[in-house]
């Protein structure tokens, strides 16, 4: 349960950042236990499918939730996108964790300290919007071509 004041964003990068399972065991077989499910994981359509259907049932669920907690209707567009965000968070942090374990599996510790680092970065962009991100700036105002006369002097 959330504490009070406390947002749904702020709530899952708590969860979503902690270092659990075998990325927080601090053993070797642990570590070696997590590069090989990673790589199980990694090497599999099967597990990869079923994967996706899982986090796709978290995200109805949460979005059911969220529906429910904030009083929009069962469907909510906005209850689904916060839900299937969160979600992408989580999709991608699987994802981080399973690449970097499988190509640098010495040390599990330096890896969750990066992923928090790393994970605090992208949860701090969402706080403050995606308006901001990868913004393009304008094209340069097209010079008028230099006539005859100016370039006489």
């Amino acid at each position: 349960a959330r504490p009070p004041g406390e947002g749904v964003l702020q709530a899952f990068g708590r969860f979503i950042l902690q270092p659990r399972g075998l990325l927080a065991a601090d053993d070797p077989a642990s570590a070696d236990a997590l590069v090989s499910v990673s790589r199980l994981i990694a090497s599999s359509s099967a597990l990869t499918a079923r994967e996706q259907q899982i986090l796709t049932r978290y995200a109805r669920s949460l979005a059911a939730l969220l529906a429910e907690e904030t009083g929009a209707s069962p469907g909510d567009l906005t209850s689904q996108v916060v839900a299937n965000t969160l979600i992408g968070i989580h999709r991608a942090v699987l994802d981080y964790v399973r690449q970097r374990i499988t190509a640098d599996p010495a040390d599990p510790r330096r890896l969750a300290r990066a992923l928090q680092a790393d994970g605090q970065k992208a949860l701090d962009l969402l706080a403050a919007g995606l308006a901001g991100y990868d913004v393009r700036p304008p094209p340069a105002a097209a010079q008028p071509a230099p006539s005859a006369d100016t370039e006489a002097r």
